[in-house]
């Protein structure tokens, strides 16, 4: 699901193929699907989120899936990509006051660090951060392609091998 010509896209299959594969790899000539990915310190991983290139989006189309977690947030975006009110879903979600990383937070301030995208460097989610005490801290310009950690340590590898 991508339409980047330079990229392999990978389809992971809930059961082996007839040659054992799990996942097969394809040209980079298919839709874009955005996924937003965090992780705490301690290890724990934040509800990630899926977001689409639809119109018209349902989200019946994964209900009652099995082996697809319940924790998964889906969205849309007419580019698929991620929007402000989007990334204010995710972020209330993951860091408003009912939210795991809120509980095991208490009173204590979270730090949450994020690249310079337009849909997050904005008064809505950043008076939502400092409301909920979270801590936003912006990557500079031009280097969360080496800054980001799971861009790094965990989305690379896969890059580099598939």
């Amino acid at each position: 699901m991508g339409l980047i010509a330079s990229e392999k896209v990978i389809d992971i299959f809930d059961k082996p193929q007839k040659d054992g594969k799990l996942f097969v790899s394809h040209p980079g000539n298919r839709e874009l699907a955005t996924v937003v990915e965090a992780i705490c310190v301690d290890g724990s991983v934040l509800d990630l989120m899926i977001i689409f290139k639809v119109k018209d989006f349902r989200e019946e189309w994964f209900e009652d899936l099995p082996d697809v977690p319940n924790n998964i947030l889906f969205g849309q975006y007419p580019n698929g990509w991620t929007g402000e009110q989007v990334a204010l879903h995710w972020l209330g979600e993951n860091f408003g006051p009912s939210s795991q990383s809120a509980k095991k937070a208490g009173v204590r301030y979270r730090i949450l660090l994020f690249d310079g995208h337009n849909s997050h460097v904005n008064i809505n989610f950043l008076e939502y951060c400092i409301k909920n005490r979270v801590i936003p801290i912006c990557l500079p310009p031009r280097t969360s392609h080496r800054l980001q950690p799971l861009n790094i340590s965990v989305f690379s590898p896969y890059k580099r091998a598939y």
